[in-house]
């Protein structure tokens, strides 16, 4: 069974202190209600975070307050009759009830203590072979009780876990429990003895079972992480702290691995549990078309009430994303992405350590590409370099001779492109360039932040007098690369015996001798600055525009011209076996509210969607391989205004609201 486009996960964590659960549990209703919003699967809970079942279990303990002994079981059946999936969720690490039962089973880390009164669960360690056991009996009793399509195995964390059962692990490996590394080493091998060991539970039950390990991160660079999932969740809630730009970072970086895929939002205002939390239907709308243009298949998360009842007012929110996706589907089937460019994960070149959220070099980096709409993947050193025109390495990537470094070479030598910045290209130490560039390296300037006089030749839009750049710059030098941006050093770093004004130290008004911001030669653009951190933690427009000029300078032209503004996101994707391109386009205005929360990765503000005013007279062009025969919307096959010339397709529309994908037949 292929992995279904419009999914529900349906969160079900209810406490013991609750009574009547699943009381008002109506079959047909609960069915009912899912149909009418275009869902065709929905994720149900086996056992949750407080550690109850919700179904007769030998194993496992059933909530006490029940009131219908196999909720679970009437879930899937009134769903399969009406041609629901269902897969299961069950949860790992995060386990109430057995902290409670076992406490010596406790994680202990400097993160989570074992004796700390706070209300929320206790994660307990997979270094005990007892809790182990327990799970994949778990796993084995739901498979054998419901032939599920897949189970959603949820909450599986690199802690740095120092218990009694991971400090045995790492003795009997020879790791030091007081080296960071070592502690890193030891949860990604008790995990990853996990999953061999429940999917050898699970898989030998149902061979066509679907597995899912939710860390709640795509890890960059990790194989083998991956060699026990069918496919991937993505879990990004724009509004819970991982904001509109997240998700399309790992969308890029899925399809390296070569698996299915689907992204997971939710309906709640803020992020997981947010009981009465309703976002708009056009922000969901929104994001399920961004996960669809992408390549992904959709999950809105939901949290089923104590009393067993869908909320009607969330699936009339949902019903209208859904019904986009189904109208979608056949031009979404087996669709690659067209992208050109290449952006090599900053995370994936120095894994090996424990996240939860993207790396921040890879983000601003990532943010420049969305925003000037320049289609790309992102991948790691095992992916094929030559499928690219240009390789961007954001900030840091280092080599040391060998494998990699060879590989890059050999790509360049065979006519690819790259972009740099910072250290990238360098060595170790960061004192010469590794990579074949022209340039003499004499480490991080002395000036703590300077300014860039950006060439108009390289953009029309740069100001004629020097802007600041809040990032360390690397010092420079070169007699053979073209210098595309002056250096302009302040008088002095600013300090409390010398400092000037609110802010910076004014720039010198003569440039600093044969010190440039931006080289390039012919086959790569060096930036002495990490803009991927600049752009980052800065946001100015100016270095996304020297950013995608130096992109246009080596490769020429995007694959897709729009003119759309920075808010604005296109993909462009190939449906090879009906001959015809899919062009996505998309258009919200993201915004920060309210004041700080603690979301999913920290404290942030809540980025919503609430009002989508409608985009007018977009034009998009691109090149296709040869004149169209039609051009039309996938939504209602209505034919889109479009004009062909010198190889050039030009599309109009009267306006967009929220997403068109236009259909290009060949």
């Amino acid at each position: 069974m292929s992995l279904p486009y419009r999914q529900i996960h349906l969160d079900f964590h209810t406490s013991e202190h609750i009574p009547d659960v699943g009381q008002d549990f109506d079959p047909e209703r609960f069915a009912r209600t899912l149909l009418d919003a275009n869902v065709n699967s929905v994720t149900l809970f086996s056992k949750c975070h407080h550690g109850w079942c919700y179904y007769p279990t030998q194993h496992g303990t059933p909530h006490p307050h029940l009131q219908r002994p196999d909720l679970l079981g009437e879930m899937v059946e009134a769903c399969n009759k009406v041609g629901i999936a269902t897969p299961i969720y069950l949860t790992i690490q995060w386990d109430e009830l057995m902290a409670r039962q076992n406490p010596d089973w406790k994680v202990v880390s400097k993160n989570t203590g074992t004796n700390q009164p706070v209300p929320t669960w206790s994660p307990v360690s997979l270094a005990n072979e007892g809790l182990v056991k327990h799970i994949c009996d778990l796993g084995r009793e739901i498979v054998e009780r419901y032939d599920p399509p897949g189970i959603f195995a949820d909450i599986l964390i690199d802690w740095e876990d120092v218990s009694s059962g991971a400090l045995q692990r790492m003795l009997n490996h020879g790791l030091n429990p007081e080296l960071r590394e070592d502690r890193v080493k030891n949860d990604r091998g008790i995990v990853l003895e996990f999953y061999k060991a429940f999917a050898e539970a699970t898989k030998t039950l149902s061979s066509n079972l679907r597995l899912f390990f939710n860390s709640g991160h795509i890890y960059k660079n990790e194989r083998e992480r991956y060699q026990y999932f069918d496919h991937l969740e993505i879990e990004s809630l724009p509004t819970g702290g991982w904001g509109y730009d997240h998700f399309p970072l790992s969308a890029r970086y899925a399809p390296a691995l070569d698996k299915d895929f689907l992204g997971m939002t939710g309906k709640f205002h803020n992020w997981w549990g947010d009981f009465g939390g309703f976002k708009q239907a056009a922000a969901l709308e929104y994001e399920c078309c961004l996960m669809a243009s992408l390549g992904a298949r959709c999950s809105i998360g939901d949290q089923l009430h104590p009393s067993g009842e869908l909320d009607t007012n969330t699936y009339q929110s949902i019903a209208p994303a859904y019904k986009r996706i189904s109208q979608l589907e056949p031009y979404l089937e087996e669709a690659k992405q067209i992208s050109p460019i290449a952006l090599y994960s900053s995370e994936g070149h120095f894994s090996r350590g424990p996240k939860n959220a993207d790396d921040p070099h890879d983000t601003g980096i990532s943010r420049m590409l969305l925003e000037t709409q320049l289609t790309f993947d992102v991948i790691d050193e095992h992916c094929d370099f030559g499928a690219y025109k240009l390789i961007i390495l954001p900030d840091r990537i280092t080599f040391e001779e060998g494998k990699l470094l060879e590989k890059f070479k050999a790509y360049l030598e065979k006519g690819g492109k790259l972009l740099l910045s910072g250290t990238s290209g360098m060595n170790k130490k960061a004192d010469r360039f590794l990579l074949p560039f022209p340039a003499t390296v004499e480490g991080p300037s002395q000036y703590e932040q300077e300014y860039l006089r950006v060439d108009q030749t390289l953009d029309s839009r740069m100001p004629t007098s020097p802007f600041i750049a809040y990032t360390h710059a690397q010092q420079v030098r070169s007699s053979e690369a073209a210098g595309l941006a002056n250096i302009h050093e302040p008088y002095f770093n600013r300090r409390p015996e010398h400092f000037c004004s609110h802010q910076q130290t004014p720039y010198q008004l003569e440039a600093a001798k044969n010190r440039k911001g931006i080289l390039a030669t012919d086959n790569i653009v060096y930036f002495a600055h990490p803009i991927g951190e600049e752009y980052r933690k800065f946001g100015q427009p100016l270095i996304k525009y020297a950013f995608a000029s130096a992109i246009k300078r080596l490769i020429g032209d995007p694959v897709v011209q729009t003119n759309l503004p920075s808010t604005g996101r296109v993909t462009l994707a190939h449906q090879a076996e009906h001959n015809r391109f899919v062009l996505h386009l998309l258009y919200a205005q993201p915004q920060a509210r309210g004041d700080i929360i603690n979301g999913a990765h920290g404290p942030t503000t809540i980025e919503i969607i609430e009002d989508i005013a409608p985009f007018p007279d977009l034009e998009a062009k691109i090149a296709p391989p040869k004149a169209p025969s039609k051009v039309y919307s996938a939504y209602d096959q209505r034919p889109i205004d479009t004009h062909y010339e010198d190889g050039q397709l030009v599309c109009k529309l009267p306006k967009l609201h929220i997403h068109e994908a236009i259909v290009i037949e060949l």
